[in-house]
């Protein structure tokens, strides 16, 4: 989801201070995405604080039904911004599938 995040901040010519960056990608997407995709922003700054824990504080638990709902909600993300980076900019994306 950051990586996405950041992906759509560059395609717009931005780019986030080395300071907070994660938190100024979220501040990013949330203010860029006003009113749109909601339930896919619903979750993006909970979820960079948990996945902020569960790398620094290892001994935390994360449960299958957190970690399974985490993913969902990152795959619709995930879309959603792809799909408006892609209607941003004029080239088309790339289908790696048919080169295997």
């Amino acid at each position: 989801m950051m990586r996405t995040g950041l992906a759509l901040m560059l395609s717009r010519g931005f780019r986030p201070a080395a300071v907070q960056k994660h938190q100024t990608i979220v501040t990013y997407v949330e203010a860029a995405l006003v009113n749109r995709h909601e339930a896919a922003l619903s979750n993006f700054d909970i979820l960079r604080r948990k996945r902020n824990r569960f790398i620094y504080e290892p001994d935390l638990p994360c449960s299958w039904k957190e970690a399974d709902e985490a993913l969902k909600t990152a795959e619709d993300f995930v879309a959603a911004l792809g799909e408006l980076i892609s209607m941003e900019q004029g080239q088309p994306g790339l289908d790696f599938s048919k080169n295997r």
